[in-house]
């Protein structure tokens, strides 16, 4: 009990390092409780048939890139693995959001996903507009005057997708990766109150507080809460992800931190000088 006692620090951190870095480098899939939300959100995406209109709309910086990111590959995989047929338009409100969709894109292609989704078809990348809530104001009223041209030069007007898609009536679901503002709240009020459009989010979890009064009113179908929505995403789809290697990593993190604690209250109990102490 006493080497227990005496135990060097760099072994506790060193350990603690391989509790947290091996999941995220092999990613187990360790069990962990999905939330309601997250089940609702799945449930609505295997739910899309054919011709529905679905518009992702990236709107977070790269400073949030590594909470939302594994959230927005894991709803387009599924997307692009499962629901070939509806109309996937992807476009933002944060200046570097078309960026992200662009790069997602790129990532699952390069790993044979959505390879057969033919651009200006089946799927269109329509870019960035400033304005904030007055650009999602303008996109909701008309698609193709807010958003004159797409991320490749084409004129949106001539793009087959987007062919007897007008206002944010014709839409029949609208996802938000969204770190802060514009975001949820100019969403709702722009686009689901006045035309009743269905929407969704994935957002970072210091936003969900303010986000459940509209799930609760059921303006907000559901939403995903950063990494632990990933996680319980990808679990539902069964693929492991990055959402998973970051809830492995918690669970190894917290589990081997736990250990320390015990270890250390055997030890200090079981010492037979404690007493004389």
């Amino acid at each position: 009990m006493k080497n227990l006692r005496q135990i060097d620090r760099r072994i506790i951190y060193v350990i603690l390092l391989i509790a947290l870095g091996f999941p995220l480098i092999n990613p187990i899939g360790a069990p962990f409780q999905v939330a309601e939300n997250t089940q609702v959100f799945y449930d609505r995406v295997t739910e899309l048939e054919p011709g529905d209109v679905v518009v992702l709309s990236f709107d977070y910086a790269p400073t949030s890139k590594d909470e939302l990111n594994p959230g927005s590959l894991a709803v387009m995989r599924h997307l692009l693995e499962e629901k070939k047929g509806i109309k996937l338009i992807m476009l933002g409100f944060w200046v570097s959001g078309p960026m992200f969709a662009d790069l997602n894109m790129e990532a699952l292609q390069a790993e044979g996903v959505g390879t057969d989704w033919v651009y200006g078809e089946d799927y269109a990348s329509l870019g960035y507009i400033a304005g904030a809530e007055n650009a999602i104001s303008a996109f909701a009223n008309n698609i193709t005057d807010a958003f004159r041209v797409d991320r490749r030069g084409n004129r949106t007007e001539d793009l087959p997708i987007l062919e007897g898609i007008e206002d944010a009536s014709d839409i029949d679901l609208i996802i938000d990766f969204g770190s802060g503002t514009p975001g949820t709240p100019e969403f709702i009020r722009q686009v689901v109150d006045p035309y009743g459009t269905e929407f969704m989010t994935v957002m970072v979890s210091v936003s969900v507080a303010g986000a459940i009064p509209y799930y609760n009113s059921g303006q907000l179908v559901a939403y995903l809460n950063g990494l632990r929505g990933a996680g319980g995403y990808e679990a539902l789809y069964g693929y492991a992800g990055a959402g998973t290697a970051a809830m492995d990593s918690y669970s190894f993190g917290h589990l081997a931190i736990i250990l320390f604690v015990l270890i250390g209250n055997i030890a200090y109990y079981a010492d037979p000088d404690r007493k004389k102490k």
